[in-house]
This record gives C-alpha cells, structure tokens and sequence, in this order.
C-alpha cells in the first residue's frame, strides 16, 4: 500500500494518514465521558463512532469521491451506525424498523437533555449514548473531510477540539456539585 494520492487527488501525498489520524484524534476527545458512564460500557459504541466514519471517508477518498461526497457518505453512515449499535434492542434481530428510527429520532431530540439531567453514574445505553456517539461521529467525519479538502495541518483537527470541549460541558459536574 502506498501513500500516494489517488487519481484525480495529485499532488497531496499522506492525506490517508491524516484522515486515519482524525478518526484517532475523535476517539480520543470521545473518551471524555469516561467519568459520565458507569464503567468502559460506552467506550467500543464511541471507539467505533470514531474509526467508522473516517474508514468510510478514506474509502470515498481512495475511489476518487468528492468531499461532498465523502461527507454524505459520513452522515448517511452515522443514522445507520446509530441505530445498530446505540437501539439494537428497537430493531428486528439487526434490522431497522420504525421502533428503532422513531427511538432515534427521540434520542437525537432528547438525549442531550437526558445527559445533563440524570443521575451519575450513568448507564451506557439509549438516548443517554446517542449524544457521545453522534458528536464523536460528527468529529471524525467532519474532521475526515477536511481533511481532504484542505491542505491545513490543523484546521481539520478542530471538530474534535469542538467536540472534546462540548464533551466537558457535558459531563462537567461530574455528579458533584460546584459552587
């Protein structure tokens, strides 16, 4: 396997390892949750969330897709990843049917208020794991795609910047009051 740019991406050589690392970086602000959840129940839901998208997204990269492109691909995987790993239990045996999209769609509404409201340590699961998994997602994606489209050294790490700092915000408190 070489590090070279395919075709009709010349000229930028080490944008797979940059996309990889991307994926590396989100996993990592992901884990910030560590102390929201009761035990490393969460950790392979938000690992995964990290790995996936910018797998898919250096895929799109080496058949000489569009970031565009590469991007919808990202979101498109992000609503099926979701569904099979955060609601497994709404679908039938591992396929998604409208139990498993109306639990997503309430998780996506709900879930963040649903994290700064319960008690801690939480369970892994549900709507209280979409938000860590969907902006975990969303880094490394997004990240991914940029990047693609940029030749910044930087710029593409800030979603999970972005993320990690959400992520704080989140779980802040810690269960402990602090005033």
């Amino acid at each position: 396997m070489t590090d070279a740019a395919p075709a009709g991406h010349a000229g930028r050589r080490g944008v797979g390892v940059e996309i990889l690392l991307c994926g590396l970086v989100a996993g990592l602000s992901g884990l910030v949750y560590a102390g929201f959840y009761s035990g490393w129940r969460f950790a392979p839901a938000v690992l995964g969330a990290a790995a996936v998208p910018a797998l898919l997204v250096l895929a799109a990269y080496r058949w000489g897709w569009s970031p565009t492109r590469a991007g919808l691909l990202a979101a498109v995987g992000l609503l099926l990843y979701a569904v099979l790993v955060v609601y497994w239990a709404q679908t039938s045996g591992g396929l998604p049917g409208p139990a498993a999209w109306s639990a997503l769609g309430h998780g996506a509404v709900n879930g963040w208020a649903q994290m700064l409201s319960v008690g801690l340590p939480a369970d892994a699961r549900g709507d209280l794991l979409l938000t860590p998994v969907a902006l975990t997602w969303a880094a490394s994606g997004l990240g991914a795609v940029l990047a693609m489209r940029t030749a910044s050294p930087l710029l593409p790490l800030a979603p999970a910047t972005v993320v990690f700092t959400v992520g704080l915000a989140l779980v802040a408190a810690g269960g402990r009051a602090h005033l």
